[in-house]
């Protein structure tokens, strides 16, 4: 009766013991990964506080962004971009949610998938780089949707 008492006891201190050693491991995230949220939380904080230094520290200094808006073929170079931000946060920041929807590294390529919900519009943008020490180059898209129909946007690093 003993025996079997201390093994099953012995049974759920290592099942309780898994048990709380599996979050930590589950959660644990690459440096690879790490890396990529780097520029990711960069853009973020440029959309919430209006700073463009955030924004430059994104993306690589050779970055365009291409869109087309109204129907119209457009394209930014990083300064043109940059050059939107006010250096304050828009009036509806508080109400504005921002997430990384999905990262997937390949080799040394990533693309993140985000998420800007913003409460008149919904921004999606796959953003595709080499996470750092490397140079950077890739692709980014946007898709925009507003509560009603609008036009689909396209970036591009």
């Amino acid at each position: 009766m003993i025996f079997k008492l201390t093994r099953t006891v012995w049974t759920k201190a290592v099942l309780f013991g898994l048990l709380m050693i599996c979050p930590a491991v589950c959660v644990a995230q690459s440096p690879e990964t790490e890396a990529v949220k780097i520029p990711i939380e960069n853009y973020f904080k440029a959309q919430a506080t209006g700073d463009a230094e955030y924004i430059k520290k994104a993306f690589h200094p050779e970055a365009k962004l291409f869109f087309v808006r109204e129907g119209k073929f457009s394209q930014f170079t990083l300064v043109e971009f940059a050059g939107r931000f006010t250096g304050k946060p828009a009036p509806d920041e508080a109400q504005r949610k921002r997430r990384i929807d999905s990262i997937d590294i390949t080799g040394n390529v990533a693309v993140v998938k985000v998420v800007l919900e913003y409460p008149t519009v919904t921004f999606t943008r796959k953003n595709a780089r080499k996470p750092r020490p490397q140079p950077r180059s890739g692709r980014a898209g946007m898709n925009r949707s507003r509560k009603k129909s609008c036009p689909t946007e396209v970036a591009s690093l």
